[in-house]
């Protein structure tokens, strides 16, 4: 069901509401209309809501109270509006706290979060077995799922493109063999019924993953009907057009939310241990190195680098392990510049206005 087709019986539970929601609501005006955001374009909003879905902009106060964009509203955020009236358009003046969240650093070297998605039980890697398929990126998207709280699916699509799939298979169980794996071929279906399974009365399902590997087919397979547009795919690599431009949440018939987002060229890890969450098995193996502060790399009775001369762990894994390691470290460096020059701009502000209070 599209944002523009909310059935009149929908209720806040229907929409994903939850005792940790409703804990909340104490905090909040009881004349304030309660809503989901569906849709985002810069400062306005589509909310869902118990009856017809509301148009809304960004309120004043919330837009000079938050600090950063995880202060502001995202897709899948639980918000709460005042109504609209004489003319004028409801504002979104409060943002829920999220149960979980899917965060990345900004594309570029700005360093900066960027909210993906807000309150999702489920996100769904989407990838096909082309050229798309890279395990290292793989690896990091369960790394930013697991860190927000959301639980991670692998999602195999265009399975028809090779005869045999179990390379893929076991490349996946490397990355997380805790992991569901669904191979699916949205075009005749196949697969779709156990993606949606994930989408039950109330809970959240976020497909994510590459330009070209089928979310958009996938999403239409799954609500019935075409309301999102597929690229053509070309003959040479089996990949699709980018498409989706914007990330949107859509409510299913039978129950469930589904959403659905545009391709992502890169995925850097907002921040992370990578030892203790997307690289388990190093992490194990750590514990038998003979140094507490061993960095797996040329040290003395390291257990990590004995695994991978034995051949127990791939050397293209721990390469992944200290690549990862790295990226995050200059993140940090540059946030802490961040931080720094941001002091420094308001200590020289706070300077300025206490030499105009002493002239005057």
């Amino acid at each position: 069901m599209a944002a523009n087709e909310i059935a009149l019986s929908t209720s806040l539970e229907d929409l994903g509401w939850s005792a940790f929601f409703e804990q909340q609501r104490t905090h909040v005006d009881s004349h304030l209309t309660l809503g989901r955001v569906c849709l985002s374009h810069r400062e306005h909003y589509t909310l869902l809501t118990t009856h017809n879905p509301l148009q809304a902009r960004l309120g004043g106060r919330l837009r000079h109270r938050a600090t950063g964009p995880l202060d502001l509203p995202s897709v899948g955020d639980w918000v709460a509006a005042t109504p609209a009236s004489d003319g004028h358009a409801a504002a979104v003046i409060h943002v829920f706290a999220r149960r979980t969240q899917f965060l990345r650093k900004v594309v570029g070297r700005r360093t900066e979060v960027q909210v993906l998605a807000a309150n999702i039980n489920h996100v769904a890697v989407v990838t096909s077995p082309n050229d798309d398929f890279n395990p290292n990126r793989l690896e990091r998207y369960r790394t930013a799922i697991r860190q927000g709280g959301a639980n991670v699916l692998f999602v195999l699509n265009k399975a028809d493109l090779r005869n045999d799939l179990d390379g893929y298979l076991e490349a996946f169980a490397k990355i997380d063999p805790s992991a569901t794996v669904l191979v699916t071929r949205a075009l005749e279906g196949q697969g779709v019924d156990a993606l949606r399974s994930y989408c039950a009365t109330g809970e959240t399902l976020a497909l994510v993953g590459s330009s070209g590997v089928g979310k958009s087919t996938l999403v239409n397979a799954m609500l019935g009907r075409p309301v999102q547009r597929v690229g053509k795919t070309r003959e040479t690599d089996g990949r699709g057009r980018h498409v989706t431009s914007h990330r949107e949440l859509f409510l299913l018939e039978d129950g469930g939310l589904l959403m659905d987002s545009p391709g992502m060229r890169e995925l850097q890890v907002w921040s992370s241990d990578p030892q203790q969450d997307t690289f388990w098995d190093i992490a194990s193996l750590a514990n038998s190195c003979r140094f507490r502060d061993c960095t797996h790399q040329h040290e003395p009775g390291c257990a990590v680098q004995r695994a991978v001369d034995t051949g127990e762990l791939d050397a293209q894994r721990l390469e992944a392990f200290h690549r990862l390691q790295q990226e995050n470290l200059q993140l940090e460096e540059r946030r802490q510049d961040a931080i720094s020059s941001k002091s420094k701009h308001l200590s020289f502000h706070r300077s300025l206005k206490n030499d105009d209070e002493q002239d005057g």
